[in-house]
């Protein structure tokens, strides 16, 4: 981006990472957002500032690293094995979790429509995530219902080639578009973001922007080429695990 553009907007970066994230540094005039998950964190309230950076300060749903904004929020699958992203305030995301029989984070598997309508009770930003991720598609809920109770919809870092049936998809339902990277390597971080009109992010303007359809999608331009051998990486590495855990499971 230029730097008459930097001035003028605001980038939400989007990763789904196991625990927060520590030891970021600024790296532009842009105030970046880093979507981190408290999925393994939110047995206790207080754990996700601990596992951040405890010296850092934290207000309007987000980590303040010299400039560089961390907002708390997380990724929840639900039973039919379909993604949504959560952004909001550490206590909401604490209570969200805790709305079930049994906290999320222990691996309950809430069906949508519960999900869904209880998440819609909090003060929280719902994200359709990667809507045509083999496996993991909106298509398999009722996808009317679904729009009617999320925020925006996601352009995801490896949506490469689905990206204007996204487009489309938000466009039917009148929600605005985000882009994330999805990234599980460091290299993809970034890849897919979500440009604002504030260069001030909080949890209030992220909403705000959402709420008037005023986001745009970024790609980098090398995203497809930093995505595919990352793929690759990710399947060998849980071909990997699943071996280790039936050689451990057989001795």
């Amino acid at each position: 981006m230029a730097d008459s553009a930097t001035r003028e907007t605001g980038t939400l970066w989007q990763r789904r990472a196991r625990g927060f994230c520590q030891n970021l540094l600024p790296q532009s005039r842009v105030q970046k957002c880093w979507c981190s998950t408290a999925s393994d964190q939110c047995s206790d309230p207080k754990s996700p500032q601990e596992a951040l950076v405890s010296s850092y300060p934290y207000s309007h749903g987000a980590y303040d690293l010299q400039g560089f904004r961390v907002f708390s929020g997380c990724e929840v699958t639900v039973a039919e094995r379909a993604d949504f992203i959560v952004l909001g305030e550490i206590r909401d995301i604490w209570d969200l979790d805790h709305a079930f029989p049994r906290p999320l984070f222990e691996g309950y598997s809430v069906p949508a429509p519960d999900f869904l309508k209880t998440a819609r009770g909090k003060n929280v930003i719902l994200i359709a995530a990667h809507p045509y991720c083999e496996g993991k598609e909106l298509a398999k809920l009722p996808l009317a219902e679904v729009l009617a109770h999320v925020d925006t919809v996601e352009v995801n870092g490896r949506d490469h080639g689905s990206e204007r049936r996204v487009a489309s998809l938000a466009a039917e339902a009148g929600l605005p578009l985000t882009g994330g990277s999805d990234a599980h390597y460091y290299l993809e971080v970034g890849t897919r973001s979500t440009i604002l009109p504030s260069n001030a992010l909080t949890f209030e303007r992220v909403r705000s922007a959402l709420k008037a359809n005023r986001t745009r999608v970024h790609c980098k331009p090398y995203a497809r080429s930093v995505g595919e051998p990352c793929k690759q990486i990710k399947r060998a590495l849980k071909v990997r695990m699943e071996y280790a855990a039936s050689t451990t499971a057989a001795a």
